[in-house]
């Protein structure tokens, strides 16, 4: 990156659980600092099925997306190399029902959620 002229990356970081997600992050930004470079990650938030079953209300699925948020988020939400956050990629690409309304906005009240949980952690990073 750094050799044809990048200065930021943005990337989904790879993993399956928020523990997996942060030490693969911290090595990311570790290794892009040395070079100049700065991040730009996806949180990539794994939605549960109750999630979508019951239309977002269900109060486990809910409580489970808010830890994995405010744990991944909150480990770096002080840490300058991180400058922004992509809390969802393209939202209302995402198969919750057959129903593409229906998707959109059950997609949209995800990321309302997740806007709210990363907030509470006090990022000093764009969120987007």
């Amino acid at each position: 990156a750094q050799n044809i002229g990048r200065n930021n990356v943005r990337f989904w970081i790879p993993g399956a659980s928020a523990d997996e997600k942060i030490a693969n992050l911290r090595r990311i930004v570790d290794t892009a600092e040395k070079y100049g470079i700065t991040c730009s990650p996806v949180l990539t938030m794994p939605i549960p099925k109750a999630f979508g079953e019951s239309k977002g209300t269900d109060a486990a699925a809910l409580k489970q997306m808010e830890e994995y948020t405010k744990k991944v988020i909150g480990a770096f939400a002080k840490d300058q190399r991180v400058i922004m956050w992509d809390l969802w990629n393209e939202p209302g690409c995402v198969n919750f029902f057959d129903d593409g309304d229906a998707d959109f906005t059950l997609c949209l009240k995800a990321i309302e959620h997740i806007l709210e949980w990363s907030l509470e952690m006090n990022p000093v990073q764009a969120l987007t």
